[in-house]
């Protein structure tokens, strides 16, 4: 009878193994979908803007698009091996810009500090 046990539990470790790794692919996987929803909406928010307040048109909105991604593959270690990473790129902006993005975005709503409801 203890021979049946050993392989039982077994078959019960790897089954949760299975179970623990397809969550972790679907959670993967749902991250990568909700950070290219996120991305897209907030990228076409900022081409919106410029276009609008600015008068950017197709051409600059093109370069500036082109940059933005240049910085994400910098923040990604592809352009120059990684020379900075999210939190130096906010904090360079709050420095430079005096633009706190941690402070002034509040992500549960959606919605900026300051800006029109």
């Amino acid at each position: 009878m203890k021979a049946l046990v050993a392989p039982k539990q077994q078959l019960k470790l790897n089954a949760m193994k299975e179970v623990e790794r397809e969550y972790t692919r679907r959670y993967r996987e749902h991250q990568n979908v909700i950070q290219k929803d996120i991305t897209v909406q907030l990228l076409a928010a900022v081409l919106h803007t410029l276009n609008v307040c600015e008068g950017f048109g197709k051409a600059r909105l093109r370069r500036v698009f082109d940059e933005i991604g240049g910085t994400f593959e910098d923040m990604n270690g592809v352009g120059f091996a990684g020379r900075f990473d999210a939190d130096d790129l906010t904090e360079l902006v709050r420095e430079r810009f005096g633009i706190d993005l941690k402070a002034e975005v509040n992500v549960s709503a959606f919605t900026m500090k300051g800006a029109p409801k």
